[in-house]
């Protein structure tokens, strides 16, 4: 089974989170389906990772409806479940495509660190009534594992992402200083003033010194 994909997150983040659904799917008691939504925010577009095709078309519906278990999840910081979607009036909308894909209860998790919310795991199964105890020590586990594991991996992306924006920063300053011929100091000093003027940070601006040049700062750094 491979896990399906609809997000534009990172590679280390969204290989925890594909790995994370597929063991779901094989671990837990009656989940045939399992979804992370990475992050704690809603917007038009969810950052998604799901285990399977019912899973994806669950949380598209759940966008396009603005609502059902997960985005209730999400918007409350707490965990939802559902063991009889048939006989629940809380999501009509989502809950009819839902059953028409044979699920008929849903369990969704925050996956928290208990300072930061890193996503919620949406679990899925074909029987009413399954995962009747939301904090069984096995579930408790798992939550437990995929809580540090995506955690780490935020950290490794993180620093990756800092060093990814300082190297941009230095290819910049080194075209700065080849252009002006001005010392490193300045030609940072340079960038910074030009990104202050702009309101953008160093880096984003150091992005369009690499794509066109250094001269689409020039006036604004002071440097002509």
């Amino acid at each position: 089974m491979d896990a399906q994909l609809s997000t534009p997150g990172s590679r280390d983040v969204v290989r925890v989170a594909q790995l994370t659904v597929a063991a779901a799917v094989a671990t837990v008691a009656d989940c045939v389906s399992a979804g992370i939504v990475l992050g704690d925010t809603i917007g038009d577009v969810l950052d998604h990772v799901a285990s399977d095709r019912r899973a994806t078309a669950s949380h598209l519906r759940q966008v396009a409806c603005r609502h059902g278990p997960t985005i209730e999840a999400v918007r409350g910081g707490e965990s939802v479940y559902c063991g009889d979607l048939e006989a629940d009036p809380r999501w009509p909308d989502w809950s009819a495509t839902a059953q028409r894909d044979g699920l008929m209860a849903v369990l969704v998790l925050p996956l928290s660190t208990g300072r930061v919310t890193l996503g919620h795991l949406t679990l899925y199964a074909e029987v009413a009534q399954a995962f009747p105890i939301h904090d069984t020590p096995r579930t408790l586990s798992f939550v437990e594992h995929a809580v540090a594991a995506l955690n780490a991996a935020t950290d490794v992306d993180r620093r990756d992402l800092a060093m990814e924006r300082q190297t941009t920063v230095w290819q910049a300053q080194g075209m700065i200083m080849q252009r002006f011929g001005v010392t490193p100091a300045r030609a940072f000093a340079a960038l910074e003033r030009a990104s202050h003027r702009r309101g953008v940070m160093p880096h984003r601006l150091a992005e369009d010194v690499l794509a066109a040049g250094v001269d689409v700062l020039a006036r604004d750094a002071d440097l002509v």
